[in-house]
């Protein structure tokens, strides 16, 4: 057992963020005040700094995407923000972290929102600080890069100048999302893990939980959801909120005419 849960670690610790993967959702408290989710910008190009308030190019390489890449995009249809990756990561640590000098002792200037407490999200990404990451208007990672020295201002802007001078056209009775169960995350978890999916269309829905032997475990949803994107979390409680036992579940989404399943692994 301590092997297989060994190999598990290891095979998800070395997980990074890849371009073509959908952008896991998350909400972090923002600086100032108030939260941010990534699914506010559904629809949006999204440009994530992701830095740690101690670290020591950070401040230079922040103020520099500032100078080379939001400053410039004045559009509805984009936005940045700065997500702090360390633990121990609070508020009066990242005001110090925007307000540190950079270049030549000036402070980093950084005015678009900076998100704290961000390194669950980065696990769950697989990503490490002073990195820049491109999302695009679906949901999807384009670009991913960085690593203590200067990030390459000139890819980052070709990617997000595509994605915004893309024109997609759709019919307009055709929605830009797929039925479809997405990995859940973090996997393997403990005790709690969210269950991303999207649907075609609006629809009644089914979202449940088995055992290894094909016992119901949990009835998640069951409801009309609209077209778009959708996040149910369980927190590894049966259809009595009793704890369940260490192991193998699946997840089975069922739609109006589509079923998807995936496998879930819960450690203790």
């Amino acid at each position: 057992m301590k092997r297989i849960f060994l190999f598990i670690f290891l095979t998800v610790s070395m997980l990074t963020a890849g371009v073509g993967d959908d952008a896991a959702d998350f909400t972090l408290d923002k600086l100032g005040g108030g939260t941010v989710s990534r699914s506010d910008f559904d629809g949006k190009v999204l440009y994530i700094f992701w830095f740690g308030f101690g670290c020591p190019y950070c401040p230079a390489n922040i103020r520099m995407a500032e100078l080379n890449v939001t400053s410039k995009y004045n559009s509805d249809n984009f936005a940045a923000i700065g997500i702090d990756t360390w633990s121990g990561s609070n508020t009066t640590n990242v005001a110090t972290f925007q307000a540190s000098t950079a270049d030549n002792s000036l402070p980093t200037g950084v005015t678009f929102p900076l998100l704290i407490d961000g390194k669950d999200v980065a696990q769950d990404y697989g990503v490490t600080y002073d990195r820049s990451m491109v999302i695009d208007q679906q949901g999807v990672i384009r670009y991913y890069g960085g690593s203590h020295s200067p990030h390459n201002w000139n890819a980052i802007n070709n990617v997000i100048e595509e994605l915004l001078t893309t024109t997609d056209v759709r019919d307009e009775t055709t929605s830009p999302y797929n039925f479809e169960l997405k990995p859940n995350y973090p996997n393997p978890f403990n005790p709690e893990t969210n269950i991303p999916f999207t649907l075609n269309k609006t629809q009644n829905i089914k979202l449940e939980v088995y055992d290894i032997s094909g016992r119901l475990v949990k009835s998640l949803l069951n409801t009309t959801l609209a077209a778009g994107r959708h996040t149910v979390s369980w927190k590894a409680l049966d259809s009595h909120n009793q704890t369940v036992s260490s192991g193998v579940y699946f997840i089975k989404l069922t739609g109006q005419s589509a079923v998807q399943t995936k496998r879930i692994i819960l450690l203790k």
